[in-house]
């Protein structure tokens, strides 16, 4: 299989991090004072230890202390050995009891790959336009360095913790695992690229008993080409990353929703959710959640954007409305249990309205800030509870863990709407700059850990206002099932943000829905969230080939065949998707004019798909499709499940001619194929 591990492969990462191996060339760095130490040297003592984790995998434990300015180092390096991967990342503490010296500009990552011209890969992470995602392109071959960060301390934020370089004939794959604000640094050398990465602003001294960590920083080294590169960190994002709730990775998802009419979920009820289970259980579609957003907690508002007396955002008070429901969540996980559904409830436990039942009982545990509001959510208006304070984290994990299991809850949905990193800046004093958000950054993975160590089988969605949490730490407690806030009535920009998407997060859930005007043109975003759009019914052709879905319409009491079939699609591609390799066949566009084509394909199966959707103003009836992973000497069979069209295909003739897919303007197929012989 083109796509496994090979021996090159391991060659290329042995050659690549050499310095891994010994406490003095440990390609990590931070000053004390005016000097930068690099790795471990001398002076520190150091020691190691190897820990042996799993199967597969082994860690390194380097230690060593400095007498002089007190600072004690750990540096932990992860070597995968069936997959060419390493990660490494480091912690900080007093070895006295005494505070350390100051210690400034820690790089998790300080060193150099080596490869003929090298090429960076990146993108601008969630925008919330249709900017998001655009992937840039910058060759190293000429004097030149790049520094990249995110915009306000959420981390995919106006740009992603995720990189390749590509190399002539090999290249590399970076990811920065840090839920705050991070800085990449690459830089050209003569026979290769620099790379160092770490926590934007570190300035500061270490109190006895603290802990300051650094960020993980993961390299992937593979042999060929980009798209070889995209699917062996796919398969090894599976094996290794994926969370496993209950030792198998989260099966493909489809969700059902209700609203009660309103904004956001201001209006539900237990009353419209009871019913609105019942009539998608009987549908007859293979719904596996019940998704519940924001708003059915104790949210009343005298704010004159309140609907009803309600708005979604006044957070803080994590309690089910008593008015709504009487009951609790309760009857709505018993409801759900009786159809084999799971329930999954929005949370956005970070922030903090005044007002609330926690701003008024515990003000110790709020952090302030001068941020000007935001027009939105109001960030002056917030509070952020601060995760750095051990008290609160250990109240928030024993108060929500109390929640799951009262209300029943098995995916926990979480959000977080408001920019930190003011909150974190303005609570440092000048000689603990970057403090509160290394210190917040540890309290909210022991959050995350913390419920899912108490709560065997909940799995955790990541959302912040869209995708701009999804980094590799938090990827490795989480999935997105929110990649943007934008795109609603925009399909061809969410397809578009998906093509990145894909590259790196195996699963998430896509966006593909057609809202369009009577004439078949697209809604403004504006025009979309105003209601100034016409709406017709969903293109499910579009939809079903993803491991996620959501579906809000209410279904009919008896579903059309269109449903039905849907429901067949989806359950047959997500079981490709569970476990496939991944190529785009079109080239990625945000216009309106465009074909859009992608291929899956497991090669372990030999089944696969191709989905192409045809946008409502694209002047080309036909796509000729370049299927990759087409072996010259099997035929393939090709299914329109749609149509019923069938087509068996000589392998040698779709490497030669393509496959060609003839579709009506706002038309979408999914061509699933699997070889039928030699």
């Amino acid at each position: 299989m083109k796509n496994a591990v090979s021996d090159r492969d391991m060659q290329l990462i042995r050659s690549q991090a050499k310095g891994i191996h010994s406490a003095s060339t440990l390609p990590i760095s931070f000053c004390i004072g005016e000097r930068r130490v690099t790795g471990l040297p001398e002076d520190f003592n150091p020691e190691r230890r190897d820990v042996r984790i799993s199967e597969h995998v082994v860690e390194h434990v380097y230690t060593g202390v400095h007498q002089d300015s007190g600072l004690a180092v750990t540096v932990y390096v992860t070597e995968y050995e069936d997959y060419p991967v390493f990660e490494i990342r480091a912690s900080f503490t007093a070895a006295g009891d005494r505070n350390t010296a100051v210690i400034h500009d820690i790089r998790s990552f300080d060193g150099a790959f080596y490869g003929e011209i090298p090429v960076l890969f990146s993108n601008s992470g969630d925008v919330c336009s249709e900017n998001g995602y655009a992937r840039k392109e910058q060759l190293y071959t000429h004097e030149i360095w790049t520094d990249i960060t995110p915009q306000c301390g959420r981390p995919c934020e106006q740009a992603f913790p995720y990189y390749k370089v590509q190399f002539k004939d090999s290249g590399l794959n970076l990811a920065i695992g840090w839920p705050g604000q991070w800085l990449a640094h690459f830089g050209t050398l003569t026979d290769g690229i620099r790379f160092w990465a770490g926590q934007q602003t570190t300035n500061l001294y270490i109190k006895p008993g603290e802990t300051i960590i650094a960020p993980r920083i993961t390299v992937m080294a593979y042999d060929g080409d980009y798209d070889r590169g995209t699917n062996l960190w796919r398969r090894w994002y599976r094996e290794y990353i994926l969370p496993r709730p209950h030792g198998e990775p989260i099966p493909p998802q489809l969700f059902a929703s209700y609203n009660g009419g309103g904004r956001e979920f201001q209006e539900s009820t237990e009353e419209n959710q009871l019913a609105y289970i019942d009539k998608f259980a009987a549908s007859g579609l293979p719904y596996t959640a019940w998704w519940i957003d924001a708003g059915w907690y104790y949210c009343d508002s005298e704010s004159p954007m309140a609907t009803n007396g309600r708005l979604w955002y006044e957070t803080g008070s994590w309690y089910a409305d008593p008015a709504r429901y009487p009951n609790g969540l309760r009857p709505l996980y018993e409801k759900l249990k009786e159809k084999g559904m799971d329930l999954l409830v929005w949370f956005e436990p970070e922030r903090v309205r005044p007002g609330t039942a926690l701003h008024r009982e515990h003000p110790e545990w709020l952090l302030d800030c001068d941020e000007l509001d935001d027009g939105n959510c109001g960030v002056a208006r917030n509070y952020m509870l601060n995760l750095a304070d051990p008290d609160c984290v250990k109240w928030l994990t024993g108060h929500m863990n109390s929640l799951i299991k009262e209300y029943g809850i098995t995916i926990f949905r979480q959000d977080f709407n408001f920019p930190p990193l003011r909150f974190w800046q303005e609570n440092d004093t000048q000689d603990r700059q970057g403090s509160t958000e290394n210190l917040y950054i540890q309290g909210y993975l022991r959050f995350w850990d913390g419920m899912l160590e108490s709560n065997p089988g909940l799995w955790i969605d990541s959302c912040a206002s869209g995708g701009r949490r999804n980094d590799l730490e938090t990827m490795r407690r989480s999935i997105p099932l929110h990649p943007t806030d934008f795109g609603y009535g925009y399909p061809f920009v969410g397809q578009a943000f998906v093509r990145t998407l894909d590259e790196w997060l195996p699963f998430h859930k896509i966006a593909t829905v057609d809202w369009s005007r009577e004439d078949d043109t697209y809604p403004s975003f504006r025009e979309y969230m105003t209601g100034g759009a016409v709406s017709r019914e969903p293109d499910y052709f579009t939809l079903a080939a993803t491991l996620s879905l959501y579906q809000s319409p209410a279904v009919s009491d008896e579903p059309t065949d269109e449903q039905k079939l849907f429901g067949r699609i989806w359950q047959r591609a997500s079981r490709i998707r569970e476990n496939c390799d991944y190529y785009p066949l079109s080239e990625t566009s945000m216009s309106a004019e465009s074909f859009y084509v992608n291929q899956y394909y497991s090669p372990e199966s030999g089944k696969g798909y191709i989905q192409a959707i045809r946008h409502t103003q694209c002047p080309v009836p036909v796509c000729k499709a370049m299927p990759r992973d087409i072996e010259a000497d099997c035929a393939y069979t090709f299914e329109d499940m749609f149509t019923g069209e069938v087509r068996t295909i000589p392998g040698a003739t779709l490497l030669e001619n393509g496959f060609d897919i003839a579709l009506e303007k706002r038309g979408a197929a999914i061509w699933f194929y699997e070889k039928a012989g030699r």
